[in-house]
């Protein structure tokens, strides 16, 4: 049989993970200008961006990826990220091998998910708290950490075997994501402007009616609700990592109040910038 023409180019990466204890922990920083070929690790991954925006794409199908979201990605599945924005994505990664981690100590469908999963989750559901907590425990290395390790796993592989048909997002084509890009960097790179429905049409070569549509389709929602949630997520990152006051915080990201920026944050995060900074749920 041949192959297909567009099937993208795969290179294998494999992690070469502690025998005793087969498991790695490492932050990345994604260029832009960077176009990263299709690879696999042959080890599960969990990738938590914590900055930026663009497309991740898993084998030849690809969806929009923000702050705050975390793929699980099984050991053979061939993946990229691609930032489309103009500044660099920010990401931390971990790599598992299962098999040697579980052996016998969990249902062996588990051990077929490590190999086949392909989840995309927010930090605040039980796939992402999972995820966030198990990279505490790495860094950490509090006492028992290596067992609470392993418990996190399952935990992952059980919620994203579970969650991952009804919470992640359907995965779109990357053509109709590509037609798209100008629209997405434009938000990336230029979220505190506010921009007109017939600019960010006219940047992608489509009429009004036609980028809604085909923004709804690929993208979840309407230009301004992805707008907003890129706002929020930036903003989330900025309440983490940063000691600035919230009312800048705010203004920074585009936000025209302070009362407007707590009403939609708390809509998207469930809790308001001052409970989320106090749990400092980012890092």
């Amino acid at each position: 049989m041949q192959k297909r023409a567009n099937a993208p180019k795969v290179r294998v990466e494999p992690w070469r993970l502690d025998p005793s204890f087969p498991v790695h922990v490492l932050d990345w920083r994604q260029d832009p200008a960077r176009r990263p070929l299709h690879h696999v690790h042959g080890a599960i991954e969990f990738a938590w961006c914590r900055s930026g925006s663009g497309i991740f794409m898993l084998e030849e199908r690809a969806e929009p990826f923000a702050a705050g979201e975390v793929f699980v990605i099984g050991g053979s599945i061939a993946h990229a990220a691609h930032s489309v924005s103009a500044e660099v994505s920010d990401w931390t990664f971990a790599f598992i091998d299962a098999t040697a981690l579980l052996g016998g100590r969990c249902d062996p469908l588990l051990l077929e998910a490590a190999a086949s999963a392909r989840g995309h989750f927010r930090c605040d559901d039980p796939v992402g708290l999972a995820i966030v907590a198990l990279v505490d425990e790495f860094r950490r290395r509090r006492s028992c950490w290596r067992d609470v390790i392993r418990a996190r796993v399952i935990e992952v592989l059980v919620a994203a075997h579970r969650l991952a048909p009804r919470r992640s997002r359907a995965l779109r084509s990357l053509a109709k994501l590509r037609i798209l890009e100008p629209a997405l960097a434009w938000i990336g790179a230029s979220y505190a402007s506010t921009p007109s429905m017939a600019s960010l049409a006219r940047r992608c070569g489509l009429s009004q009616s036609q980028f809604r549509r085909v923004f709804a389709a690929q993208c979840g929602s309407s230009p301004r609700e992805y707008l907003l949630a890129h706002r929020v997520a930036v903003a989330a990152g900025l309440l983490a990592t940063t000691d600035r006051a919230i009312a800048d915080i705010a203004l920074a990201v585009g936000f025209p109040s302070l009362s407007s920026f707590n009403r939609q944050f708390l809509r998207r995060q469930g809790c308001s910038p001052r409970v989320w900074r106090e749990r400092g749920s980012l890092g």
